[in-house]
């Protein structure tokens, strides 16, 4: 799979979202419901775990999260992310809830997503006898809400992260070898709610 591949997936769930967000804001509000759209970057440290060894691979990345505010402390939604690795790219569909833990203006909350990401390595890119496949993605949380102001508030939260890949290659004609990949990252979020 190449960027142009990733970049139209990207593109594809962005349009969606906001094409659902639309619908949602167009129906007549009910009390106490409405729709919220995050927008955060991310800082990654943590890599692929192998049986002996940990093989670090920091990164970076952007989150785009509309989700359904059902009251003050619930909300549901999902997620589509873009991750960049030192040789890996992920791209993150997900589904989640956020529970706050009060229903003040500021407060903390937990959060916890799941879904499927794809997967790009830069490595294996242009050698056609290997495959790169993306798989499970996993990521609770926690962080703080502060209001900027009536309509922006700004976000922080730290996750830990699962993400499983595959890798594929012909060693021989009739001999495919299948390497499993299980990632686990820290990344810290920062960002903005509308």
């Amino acid at each position: 799979m190449n960027l142009l591949f990733f970049s139209r997936i990207f593109s594809i769930t962005l349009c969606l979202s906001l094409i659902v967000s639309s619908v949602f804001a167009t129906e007549k509000e009910k009390p106490g419901i409405s729709l919220e759209h995050i927008v955060e970057g991310k800082f990654i440290i943590g890599g692929e775990l192998t049986s002996d060894n940990i093989i670090m691979s920091p990164g970076y990345g952007i989150r785009y999260a509309p989700s359904i505010k059902w009251n003050e402390r619930f909300s549901v939604g999902t997620a589509v992310s873009l991750k960049r690795l030192s040789t890996e790219t992920f791209l993150p569909l997900s589904a989640g809830v956020r529970v706050h833990l009060t229903e003040n203006a500021n407060t903390t909350f937990f959060t916890a997503y799941a879904g499927y990401a794809f997967a790009r390595n830069h490595i294996f890119d242009h050698n056609l006898s290997y495959s790169y496949k993306g798989g499970l993605y996993l990521s609770p949380g926690f962080g703080g809400k502060l209001v900027i102001s009536e309509n922006v508030d700004f976000l922080i939260n730290i996750n830990l992260t699962y993400q499983q890949a595959k890798l594929s290659f012909e060693a021989s004609e009739s001999n495919i070898i299948e390497v499993n990949q299980n990632f686990y990252f820290v990344t810290l979020r920062t960002g903005f709610l509308f």
